[in-house]
């Protein structure tokens, strides 16, 4: 996993509350990344959900995502750590 593309996925999520109900796209939380880290961003996506951080929610209109109302202390430890 791309540590450094992780922290920013879950900063973006963090940032704009996407937490527990409140979900957006995989697409929308990518932008945090520069176009060519995008496709290792959709991995380091699919390795979050395995470890808990974050949430795939299937809707009508597609797979939505958000952080894991559980795991919180963890990813604000996750994203402060240098």
């Amino acid at each position: 996993m791309n540590i450094e593309a992780a922290k920013r996925i879950l900063r973006t999520l963090y940032k704009k509350d996407y937490i527990g109900a409140k979900h957006t796209s995989p697409v929308n939380a990518l932008k945090a990344l520069q176009k060519h880290e995008r496709g290792e961003g959709e991995k380091t996506l699919k390795q979050l959900k395995t470890l808990g951080y974050v949430i795939f929610h299937p809707t009508s209109y597609g797979i939505q995502i958000s952080l894991n109302k559980n795991h919180i202390k963890e990813i604000e430890d996750f994203i402060d750590t240098p």
